[in-house]
């Protein structure tokens, strides 16, 4: 099996237009390069354009307060061996709503990893 993704993503510099699309997929105040799962979903714009609203709203329904959320995705993700979805849930955003070095590596702990 190759490492080359069928679909590989946009990398920087990125036009104005694309810039802007992917810091609108960020958290708010994200200081670090856009998702690979955002950069690729760049490369077609009509696709980009229709999977925003869909992820807005899965994330932000408001039935469940972030930080939450975060939890519980975390704990999904990571039991099912999601390595990437984790890493991005705890840095993009468990992190920025408090979750805790203390609380990220419990996790680890109880799933072994």
């Amino acid at each position: 099996m190759s490492d080359t993704p069928r679909v590989p993503p946009v990398e920087p510099p990125y036009d104005p237009d694309t810039e802007a699309m992917l810091r609108r997929w960020m958290p708010p105040g994200a200081d670090m390069e856009p998702l690979a799962l955002f950069r690729t979903l760049a490369v077609h714009d009509d696709l980009a354009a229709r999977m925003r609203p869909l992820g807005a709203g899965i994330l932000g329904h408001g039935r469940i307060e972030a930080r939450d959320r975060e939890i519980l995705i975390r704990a999904r993700v990571r039991a099912g061996g999601r390595e990437y979805e984790w890493g991005v849930h705890v840095v993009a955003f468990g992190r920025p709503l408090g979750l805790t070095e203390d609380q990220i590596a419990a996790d680890r702990a109880r799933h072994g990893r």
